[in-house]
């Protein structure tokens, strides 16, 4: 078992701890989308995802200092997990 701190440290509020949970849930699917992009082309169709994907990255990344409202966070989630769809949709077409 390691020593390293962990993620979530025990002094830590409950918005913190879900804040942290939230992201690390966005980065997971992000990863997802990032892996199932490297197959789909760059067409039209393929930039605009890669577009939207890289919009949704930079939101995820701010949300250590902006903490949006958790409503906002699992809004971005949704749309991560719908763009997610798409991209593997696209990916289907292209093969």
């Amino acid at each position: 078992m390691s020593d390293a701190p962990s993620k979530r440290s025990i002094d830590s509020t409950p918005e913190q701890v879900t804040l942290a949970v939230d992201t690390e849930r966005a980065e997971t699917i992000l990863h997802d989308i990032a892996v199932q992009l490297t197959f789909v082309g760059l067409t039209r169709q393929g930039a605009a995802l890669h577009g939207r994907a890289l919009a949704l990255k930079r939101d995820v990344v701010h949300w250590a200092e902006s903490a949006p409202a958790e409503s906002q966070r699992l809004a971005t989630i949704q749309e991560l997990l719908e763009l997610h769809e798409r991209v593997k949709e696209e990916r289907r077409k292209q093969r």
